[in-house]
This record gives C-alpha cells, structure tokens and sequence, in this order.
C-alpha cells in the first residue's frame, strides 16, 4: 500500500523545487530594481523617470505575487492531496479489503465464500475480528 501512495503521490507533486528557484530569481529582480531605484535617483528625477521606474517596480512587485500566490496554492493543493491519499484511501482501501471475508457475497459476484449466518451481530463480530487482526 506504501508503493501505492508513493506513486499517487509523486504523480501529483508539482515541481517545488523549480517553483522556488524562479522565485528567488524574480526577488532578486524587484530589489535590483529598488537598488537601482536609489542608486540613480538624481537621474530619475531630473529626467522625469518617476513614473517609467514606478511601473517597473510595480510589474516586478506582481510578477513575484503571483508567483508566490500559485506556490502556495499549489501547496495547499498537494497537501490536500497528500492527507486524503495517506490517511483516507489505506484506511477506506483496507477494510474494503478485510470486509471481503464477511460480506463477501453482498460486494462481489463471484468464488467468494457465503457467510455463515445472516444475523447482523454476528457478521459484525465477524468483520470487527478480521480487522484487528
């Protein structure tokens, strides 16, 4: 079953590896653009840049936003993912697996053993032994 959530897993991973490297590219573009902002300032100023250099900061500024915005969502889809493929699909996968034996004939069609009574309390004490077990 391990094998199981390991490939489902994988198959869903984005590549966050990646995501963080184009990340910290696009940071080091908007504080080289603060850095250049201060360092020719006198220039800015005197020939009216103010504007040009406010809509570069700013276009930098929100490709990083939404760069950030898709790694976190992207990290909340996989954690998502992860919790209901670990927790909820062994559990849901192995008592389907041990209520086999008990409920057989219901479930599949097919070789599987008939129960040995109908009465409830019994297929359940049946069922409750199978998954201690």
């Amino acid at each position: 079953m391990t094998i199981v959530n390991g490939v489902v897993i994988s198959i869903f991973t984005p590549a966050f590896g990646k995501m963080r490297s184009r990340e910290q590219v696009l940071e080091g573009e908007y504080r080289s653009c603060h850095t250049d902002l201060q360092f020719y300032s006198e220039e800015i100023s005197f020939l009216r840049g103010a504007n040009w250099e406010r809509k570069n900061i700013n276009e930098r500024f929100e490709s990083l936003l939404t760069h950030l915005r898709k790694i976190m969502w992207n990290k909340l889809y996989m954690g998502t993912i992860d919790n209901m493929v670990l927790r909820y699909a062994s559990n849901i996968l192995g008592y389907a697996i041990l209520g086999l034996p008990v409920f057989g004939s219901a479930m599949v069609s097919g070789n599987m053993p008939k129960p040995k009574t109908t009465d409830a309390s019994a297929l359940t004490g049946d069922y409750v032994k199978n998954s201690s077990l």
